[in-house]
């Protein structure tokens, strides 16, 4: 994720007990070098990668407010080509959100070598997570999930006679069309 989303920091996938995967991304801050704490403040990095394309933030509470601005469309093109690389549909992520803060050792997410701590984090955002599973977004669904949809399951289609010379027009088995 982090090789299509650099301005990503740690990227938690989500999904147990439920039918599509999830993530929880947090973005690279700034960290407070009293306390140790993530501040909400962007890297430099993160900001120039967010310049690039179009989108003056500095916080990450510009970054949640811009996402309904066009924002959301950019993060959701680094996922889409993360996800070409998964071996099946039922490995890519379908939903996911930023959070407001990064994760770090000080709140537990994070551990002493820097690895992320799935069960603290999971624990924590619990909620969230459900939330995100339990939201139905009927913009989302696609016509191979669509059980009302005149297309046929994806690998299946219908050849026309201008496809292939002189082969017959027929239908696949078990197969509806409009």
């Amino acid at each position: 994720m982090r090789l299509e989303l650099s301005c990503i920091s740690y990227c938690l996938v989500v999904g147990e007990g439920h039918n599509r995967l999830g993530a929880l991304l947090t973005l690279e801050t700034m960290v407070d070098s009293e306390t140790g704490l993530p501040t909400t403040q962007l890297t430099q990095q993160t900001q120039a990668w967010f310049r690039a394309a179009r989108f003056q933030v500095t916080t990450v509470a510009e970054v949640i407010d811009s996402l309904e601005n066009g924002l959301k469309h950019v993060i959701q093109a680094g996922i889409d080509r993360a996800n070409q690389y998964v071996p099946t549909s039922q490995h890519m992520i379908i939903e996911w959100r930023v959070l407001s803060q990064n994760f770090s050792m000080s709140t537990g997410e994070v551990g002493p070598i820097c690895k992320l701590r799935r069960a603290a984090a999971i624990d924590k955002f619990s909620s969230l997570i459900e939330q995100m599973f339990n939201y139905q977004d009927e913009r989302r669904k696609h016509s191979f999930s669509d059980e009302s949809s005149c297309y046929p399951p994806a690998g299946q289609y219908e050849p026309t006679a201008t496809s292939s010379p002189g082969y017959r027009r027929r239908r696949w088995p078990g197969t509806t069309f409009c």
